[in-house]
């Protein structure tokens, strides 16, 4: 069993603006590299949680959706 990984790009971060400046100013990445256990990709919705967990963990910021390759 491996892990996958994804290379997300193209967050778009729930910020006060669309730039991805966050509101104190914060420079948010465009792309994140996510290495997803192999538990977690038996199904789209268990990968996309996992992913999208790890965004947040990572920056403390939310968001409305990315991109990612290869496709979940």
């Amino acid at each position: 069993d491996e892990d996958k990984v994804f290379q997300v790009s193209n967050i778009e971060w729930d910020t006060e603006d669309s730039s991805g400046e966050g509101p104190e100013g914060l420079d948010l990445p465009k792309s994140l590299t996510v290495n997803v256990p192999d538990e977690h990709l038996s199904s789209y919705e268990d990968t996309e949680e996992f992913i999208s967990d790890f965004i947040s963990n990572v920056t403390g910021f939310t968001h409305k959706g990315y991109n990612t390759n290869p496709d979940i």
